[in-house]
């Protein structure tokens, strides 16, 4: 679209002990040219996740410590200049190349926030689905938005949009507040599928105890947006 080849884009890759992905990922964009800058921001990591940064000379922005997903995306959005920014996780690895799915199908003129849908893949992961199904239903009751995957981390929107539902909530409900707030104020919604690829949460003991607390984070979040 010749809009969306008129402006800057900048990524934002919050990024906890993810040296083992986020070489393929910086690779993988490195070969778009409508990415103006990539912002990635170490939350407190033990590993040589910054170390990869330097390497792939992007902007690197360090916190002291682990603050979680959500003070890693707004600490992105404050090193940000672009007219829009993409939210991208750092394990998405060489499949990033398909962000630029999400920037063809940015709707000319409109405040819009553009979400990646995943290949879905029978017998993968080990979980029921009810978060999914959770963050649906509070994502379509609250912010009036029908959504594939609520819980997709991989967004396009304008900056200046996602700072005007500045502070995000910190934890796995964080998409959900996204959804919720985004839906309130008008913003449209475009689902592009991709095939996007990145790690999932197995039915094993640590992985029943990561779903447990994404669910637990999901309602929190849901009755925190319902009284907003």
């Amino acid at each position: 679209m010749e809009y969306i080849r008129t402006v800057t884009i900048d990524v934002i890759i919050p990024a906890h002990n993810e040296e083992i992905y986020l070489a393929k990922t910086l690779e993988a964009l490195s070969s778009l040219s409508e990415i103006s800058n990539v912002i990635v921001v170490d939350d407190g990591s033990s590993d040589r996740t910054s170390d990869v940064a330097k390497v792939h000379k992007v902007k690197l922005v360090t916190l002291r410590r682990n603050q979680g997903k959500s003070a890693a995306l707004m600490a992105g959005v404050r090193e940000a200049s672009s007219e829009l920014v993409l939210m991208l996780d750092a394990d998405v690895g060489e499949t990033a190349i398909e962000v630029s799915k999400l920037i063809d199908a940015y709707p000319t003129g409109d405040d819009a926030c553009v979400v990646a849908l995943f290949p879905v893949i029978p017998g993968r992961g080990g979980g029921m689905g009810l978060a999914l199904r959770v963050a649906r239903l509070g994502s379509r009751l609250l912010g009036g938005w029908q959504m594939t995957a609520p819980l997709s981390g991989q967004r396009l929107l304008r900056r200046t949009t996602l700072e005007s539902i500045f502070p995000l909530p910190y934890g796995f409900g964080l998409e959900t507040a996204m959804n919720v707030r985004l839906g309130r104020a008008n913003v449209r919604l475009v689902e592009v599928q991709t095939q996007m690829d990145h790690r999932v949460t197995q039915n094993d003991l640590r992985g029943r105890i990561h779903r447990a607390k994404q669910l637990t984070h999901l309602v929190m979040a849901i009755i925190r947006e319902s009284f907003q």
